[in-house]
């Protein structure tokens, strides 16, 4: 729970304390209740360059993340998309592309242990340009 231990001086150290509890009733770790994901990819002709429109969004609702249920993640929704063309040769291929659209702030993963709870923040919104040549 939290109840900080104390070292041999008195001090506090962390804030957690290993206990036994009775989980009955709680809400199992690491498992949303609802997830939810659908994506697209749609091409087209322009002239006689090929562009391609690409997107996907996952929506996680809230979690628990050890037994008691005292460590919460709310629900949080993820976007990604792409816009790509490809050369009317086939052979060049540019594409700009966007992960987490919406800057959703979530952990990774969270650890509670006996020193404190530490959490692992995904990677924030991240935008990018990919290149590629086929032969």
């Amino acid at each position: 729970m939290t109840t900080p231990t104390l070292s041999a001086t008195g001090i506090p150290v962390g804030g957690n304390t290993t206990i036994y509890i009775d989980a009955s009733g709680k809400n199992l770790i690491r498992t949303p209740f609802v997830t939810v994901s659908g994506g697209f990819d749609y091409g087209f002709d322009l002239g006689a360059s090929r562009i391609t429109i690409a997107g996907n969004a996952y929506y996680s609702g809230k979690q628990y993340w050890e037994a008691s249920n005292r460590v919460v993640q709310p629900g949080y929704t993820l976007i990604n998309g792409e816009l790509g063309w490809q050369s009317p040769d086939r052979h060049f291929r540019a594409s700009v592309w966007v992960q987490n659209l919406l800057n959703a702030e979530h952990q990774l993963y969270i650890l509670s242990s006996a020193s404190g709870d530490t959490q692992v923040y995904a990677r924030p919104r991240s935008v990018g340009v990919k290149l590629g040549v086929e032969f």
